[in-house]
């Protein structure tokens, strides 16, 4: 495991346990990634595993559902390719929506109906994503 997140109720805690982090981390032989790291107050909210944390919200991070959009693309213009039409953005798209739609939480910009209605509004040659 590679994920770590240290919350804490003050400056100073916080401070102790960054120390703490750094030390472990360097005694492990560990860096830490500049682009990941974030040192901030929790109510503007943060990226974690694939999801955006704010105070009483729950959604996808903006990142998880572009690398969906970015897939699912590549998919369907591998099944328009493909002589026999194959659906595997189909079955990406409905299996990603249906698992996002499982865990209950949102996402700002894209929602599973969306998704689903564009999908199934199109005759089955002319799929496009939204």
């Amino acid at each position: 495991m590679d994920d770590v997140i240290v919350l804490s109720p003050t400056r100073h805690k916080l401070r102790r346990a960054v120390k703490v982090v750094n030390e472990t981390f360097a005694e492990l032989g560990l860096e830490k990634h500049p682009d990941k790291t974030f040192i901030g107050r929790i109510e503007r909210g943060f990226d974690f595993l694939g999801y955006h944390l704010a105070p009483g919200r729950l959604t996808l991070a903006q990142a998880t559902v572009e690398r969906f959009l970015e897939r699912a693309h590549r998919l369907y213009e591998q099944d328009r390719r493909e002589a026999q039409g194959s659906l595997r953005s189909d079955a990406y798209i409905r299996g990603w929506c249906g698992w996002a739609g499982e865990l209950g939480v949102a996402s700002p910009a894209l929602s599973a109906p969306t998704v689903e209605i564009h999908t199934r509004a199109l005759p089955a040659g002319s799929r496009r994503l939204p």
